[in-house]
């Protein structure tokens, strides 16, 4: 849809306050400093150093060790070393001559860093720090790292105080495990002392960057994962790419849609890995998250042929616009609170590859109890969505549509079952109270659909055919025009304290109501009959509220969505979820909408399954359905490769009598069209995959240009073929645009 000119405006304006916004979580309304102009130090915003190479002969005090890693400190500089004392590759926050070569020594504010700060003084002054080769607290940083070792723990104590800027006073802590570092910000040790503000704070920006020259690359967890690739040369024009965390950090609801319909995608994993030439890490999120975003610098951003990832905590809002050729910003008075964690994976000669970061990373979660064995070892599952209604707006009279009824649905699933699929996974779109786009969803049968008991009926069926059921429900998209909701009360609010809303659509803070809401549908639907629930938009959508009685940030948004998701869990033991931001793993069975390729930016060179391989085996999850794919041939295939179950999305009526309603997407979607081909395929990927569906991912790797094979934890592999052309590999014959599985005695 085109925007008109003011809407393009008011677009832009909430881009540049998103543009590093965080929200504070007090009772209060966030308050806004006076505009003030921005100072510097000499560094550049964003700067972001770089390490790897040898340690210095002398000046480091060994500060943690165990069997794998060795910790040490240079308290001179305020640098890390770990040395992986299985390989002797050191990995440090401070970058070596040896390294980098010829123009380190001129390079040396850049090429070292352990941390950047942005800070705003009492007059409001926004000025940015680098703690690099600061301990001794020189004039030109006005920075005093103070360090302490406690155990197998160092504190550093950090101090930033300069003329115009009052104290400043926050601990850096870190510290050793088996799998490698581990740092954090803790929220405890953060003192801002008259009126100072912190704003924001990157975490070691340039620990594990790479040569351009190495081979090797960047693990970016966008969409389903993708890999840039070191060139050996700088990108033209490149600049820092930023990715918040968990989606898009903005309250604008056009530009949310927007993504979602030019395949803009999520990082829905809070990780990044960079692979040398002679060792690999990954770098995971482990407290804070919702606050935090993703930073990817390649090489010639800053400095030349250096490639580097690291995250930034958000503290306060800022925005900056210039006046008169003078720049200003605006800062919001309070810090959104919390702890905030990295954990640094230093992988071993067996996990140095993106497989590996993805296995270490699964591995990490099942041990810490955020990802769950939901997967039962059978027959691969078949998904089938069913859109049911939706409303046809007259000029004198409203007519509801029903594209699928209760019983229709009923007769859909058992003509399926009689086909040969035994495990089903069926979900019900629009089910509810008047359909489509009555949102909130109402936890109400539709009388035009058949009613509570058409609706109790295929409950207690699927039931008792142990057919994973799904009401699919929205609690934080809502509609003026037809849901139940308080429209000044229970929705988003700018900064400037207007709700935010596009056509009488809004986003519900969930904060006030999401946990209400997912009670509600527990009482008001009779799920001891059957059936469970499939929540909309809370595994996508992470959006923060200024509303003054109740001021929200993403992560607090982040707790209300788990908060629910644990009661329903809890309550109905299988629930479902749209998206797959990380949040939502520990409670889920079923994922929709998961990507099986990346954003296709610019600086993306090929989408690997880094998602996939975390998930599958745990969680079952679907991409792309069949009857909308471009090529059905092709998209069976990457089904395969990306482990995602066959999905079909249909109607019992041809979609045409949609055309006029509130839900007009659908082409080819009837079930009558589609029942053969979705026995077709279920039972095939029955027959000849049941062996790995229950399996973990355990490699994914590029046999030829267009010919991929994935290994799985038992053992056996499946190679897909894309191409046109048959081909052999590992003994086995793969025909033209099919798949072989091998091993396992296949």
């Amino acid at each position: 849809m085109k925007k008109s000119k003011t809407s393009r405006v008011r677009c832009l304006l909430l881009a540049l306050l998103a543009g590093a916004m965080v929200l504070h979580t007090a009772a209060a309304l966030p308050t806004v400093a006076d505009q003030v102009t921005i100072t510097d130090t000499g560094e550049t915003a964003g700067d972001a150093q770089v390490s790897q190479g040898t340690k210095p002969a002398e000046g480091l005090t060994a500060v943690g060790e165990n069997d794998s890693f060795l910790m040490e400190y240079d308290e001179e500089n305020a640098d890390v070393y770990v040395t992986d004392k299985r390989s002797g590759k050191v990995w440090s926050n401070a970058v070596s001559a040896s390294y980098y070569g010829e123009g380190a020594e001129s390079k040396k504010n850049f090429l070292t860093n352990l941390m950047t700060v942005r800070v705003a003084s009492e007059s409001g002054n926004l000025t940015q720090y680098n703690i690099t080769d600061a301990g001794g607290g020189t004039a030109k940083y006005a920075v005093v790292p103070t360090y302490q070792k406690n155990e197998n723990k160092v504190t550093l104590e950090i101090t930033i105080a300069k003329t115009g800027i009052a104290d400043l006073v926050f601990r850096f802590e870190m510290w050793l495990d088996e799998e490698g570092l581990n740092c954090a910000v803790p929220e405890a040790g953060i003192d801002e002392r008259g009126g100072n503000m912190l704003v924001a704070l990157t975490v070691m920006p340039a620990f594990g960057a790479a040569m351009s020259t190495e081979d090797g690359y960047m693990l970016v967890p966008d969409g389903s994962g993708t890999l840039i690739h070191f060139k050996g040369y700088d990108l033209p024009n490149t600049t820092l790419k930023t990715m918040p965390l968990y989606g898009a950090n903005t309250q604008d609801i056009e530009l949310i849609d927007q993504n979602k319909e030019q395949n803009i995608y999520n990082v829905m994993l809070p990780v990044y890995g960079i692979r040398h030439h002679d060792g690999a890490m990954l770098a995971a999120v482990t407290e804070g998250g919702g606050d935090m975003s993703l930073n990817v610098a390649m090489g010639g951003y800053q400095v030349a042929m250096l490639n580097r990832a690291y995250f930034q905590i958000d503290y306060r809002t800022y925005a900056t616009h210039t006046v008169d050729n003078k720049q200003y910003v605006t800062i919001a008075e309070y810090r959104n609170p919390g702890d905030h964690a990295v954990k640094y994976f230093l992988l071993d000669d067996e996990h140095n590859d993106y497989s590996g970061m993805a296995v270490s990373y699964r591995e990490y979660l099942v041990e810490n109890g955020l990802l769950n064995k939901n997967v039962v070892a059978g027959e691969v599952p078949v998904a089938v969505d069913l859109f049911m209604g939706a409303t046809e707006r007259g000029f004198f009279f409203d007519k509801f549509v029903a594209a699928t009824s209760y019983g229709d649905a009923q007769k859909i699933l058992e003509e399926l079952k009689a086909g040969g699929l035994n495990t089903l996974q069926a979900k019900l779109l629009a089910w509810g109270k008047g359909g489509y786009d009555t949102l909130p969803t109402a936890p109400k049968a539709e009388g035009k659909l058949g009613g509570k008991s058409a609706l109790e009926n295929l409950m207690a069926y699927c039931k008792g055919e142990s057919i994973d059921m799904y009401l699919n429900m929205d609690f934080l998209n809502a509609n003026k025009n037809t849901g139940s909701f308080n429209s000044r009360n229970d929705v988003n609010r700018s900064s400037t304290g207007k709700v935010i809303t596009v056509d009488n659509r809004f986003i519900l803070n969930p904060v006030k109501t999401f946990v209400g809401q997912t009670q509600a549908a527990l009482d008001g639907l009779r799920f001891e009959k059957g059936g469970s629930i499939s929540f909309d938009a809370v595994g996508s959508i992470l959006m923060y509220d200024y509303s003054k009685d109740m001021p929200t940030s993403r992560e607090q948004a982040l707790q209300s969505y788990t908060e629910g998701l644990a009661l329903a869990s809890g309550q109905l033991g299988r629930i479902a979820v749209t998206g797959g931001n990380a949040y939502v793993l520990p409670y889920v069975s079923r994922l929709s909408d998961i990507p099986d390729k990346d954003s296709r930016y610019f600086i993306n060179d090929e989408s690997v399954p880094f998602y996939q391989m975390v998930v599958h085996g745990y969680i079952d999850y679907t991409s792309v359905p069949g009857n909308q794919a471009y090529d059905l041939t092709w998209q069976k295939l990457r089904w395969i490769e990306y482990g995602s179950a066959p999905y079909f999305l249909l109607t019992e009526e041809n979609p045409i009598v949609l055309n006029n309603s509130s839900y007009n997407e659908l082409f080819s979607s009837q079930y009558a069209v589609w029942k053969d081909t979705v026995l077709e395929i279920g039972n095939e990927f029955s027959e000849r995959l049941s062996a790995v569906w229950s399996q973990p991912m355990i490699r994914h790797e590029k046999l030829a240009e267009d010919v991929v094979k994935v290994t799985y934890e038992n053992g056996m592999s499946v190679i897909i073929n894309y191409t046109e052309e048959a081909y052999t590999a590992d003994g086995v014959t793969v025909p033209a645009l099919d798949y072989a599985v091998t091993g396992g005695g296949r």
